[in-house]
């Protein structure tokens, strides 16, 4: 059953690895890291149904595990809520030049477009 230990070992560095890469901005290896861990719980799971008794500290690591990726699924959320407020900023900032938001004499909103220029300007 050493085997089922090793690969929790290498699932446990695989998700120090993931937290790095989020940590990092590293969406490349991110992009990478799913199958690999897809692949490792297969395994431990097939080796957990087996006939053999699971091995002293074993359970102590998969809970070490879960936390490890309760932690990493955190921080992928809020990576997520980040680059979605910046998609939204950058966003406002485009419309910022298009076009003005007021509101009309009821209180509604309205947007007033401005006028394109062919005017260019030189320094």
């Amino acid at each position: 059953m050493a085997d089922v230990t090793q690969m929790l070992h290498r699932l446990g560095r695989l998700l120090d690895d993931e937290a790095q890469a989020i940590r990092a901005g590293d969406l490349q290896t991110l992009a990478l890291l799913p199958l690999e861990k897809a692949a490792l719980v297969s395994a431990v799971e097939a080796c957990a149904q087996g006939p053999q008794p699971a091995q002293p500290g074993e359970a102590e690591m998969l809970t070490r595990l879960r936390q490890q990726a309760t932690v990493n699924q955190q921080l992928l959320g809020a990576t997520l809520k980040g680059m979605r407020s910046a998609l939204l900023r950058l966003d406002a900032l485009r419309r910022a030049g298009r076009s003005l938001q007021s509101y009309d004499a009821t209180g509604r909103p309205q947007v007033i477009d401005t006028p394109r220029s062919s005017l260019e300007r030189r320094a």
